[in-house]
């Protein structure tokens, strides 16, 4: 279970995530975010697996008690997120990921 409590984030004044209160149960089921550019998916996410904090505003706690801010390590342990691939690689023509190290295709 994800649950998150008044979540804020933000970026040079602007809110990013504003006051998010989200409850996901368990059960194995698989979730995703949808929206336009700048609606603050990516934001949420960050904040739900511990790789930034919050602004301001409660806390997102799963499996029960793991606070995901307190203890960033384990909330990456027990989440699973697949961020946006075109951020850190390329995929070749061949279906090779290259790494950013790799990335020489044009």
């Amino acid at each position: 279970m994800i649950i998150t409590d008044h979540l804020t984030k933000q970026y040079n004044g602007k809110n990013a995530v504003d006051n998010l209160n989200l409850e996901v149960g368990d059960g194995g089921e698989v979730f995703g975010f949808l929206g336009p550019n700048g609606a603050g998916k990516s934001t949420t996410i960050l904040m739900l697996t511990g790789m930034i904090e919050p602004t301001s505003g409660g806390s997102c706690t799963i499996n029960g008690g793991v606070n995901v801010a307190l203890d960033p390590l384990k909330g990456k342990e027990i989440l699973a997120t697949c961020l946006k691939m075109s951020d850190f690689t390329k995929i070749s023509p061949g279906g090779k990921i290259l790494t950013t190290s790799e990335n020489s295709i044009p």
